[in-house]
């Protein structure tokens, strides 16, 4: 059994109790995360921000994300990521629609196999962009790959 915190449409908040250290956080009867001596379960859905200040504020999750068709030269999908600029052959810079509070402490970027990333040590992250190049072994730079940028800080 579970001590429950059920915030119910019809019959305000409702609680249920007993003594076995459990926790479940429901809202409308579905619960959305459980607490346990092991740690804390979402439910489904996972942990959702109610707006975008939120996340690029909260600490330990991605301040920016972006899935980048260079093929199309398009944004399949991102979080805080107003535009990719192609600075040269290979050469990309993500622009942060919301500033960060602080420069990105860690950055992973992937790309299509057969391609290296490369991050250049120059100017390289700034709390607005997050530069790199798409490189080919044995042939240069390149463009027209597809890539997936995760930026983090504080």
């Amino acid at each position: 059994m579970t001590t429950t915190i059920n915030a119910s449409t019809s019959n305000g908040l409702v609680t249920t109790a007993d003594t076995s250290g459990n926790l479940a956080l429901q809202a409308n009867g579905t619960t959305i995360a459980t607490a346990q001596s092991t740690g804390l379960n979402l439910a489904s859905t996972g942990l959702v921000f109610s707006d975008s200040s939120t996340q690029t504020s909260g600490k330990g999750v991605a301040k920016a994300w972006c899935n980048y068709n260079g093929n199309t030269s398009t944004i399949v999908s991102s979080y805080n990521i107003s535009s990719v600029t192609r600075i040269g052959t290979g050469i990309y810079q993500f622009n942060f629609s919301n500033t960060l509070s602080q420069t990105p402490s860690a950055v992973a970027i992937s790309g299509n196999s057969g391609y290296w990333t490369i991050v250049s040590s120059s100017g390289a992250f700034s709390s607005s962009a997050v530069t790199f190049a798409s490189y080919i072994n044995g042939t240069g730079y390149a463009d027209n790959t597809p890539f997936c940028m995760v930026a983090f800080a504080g």
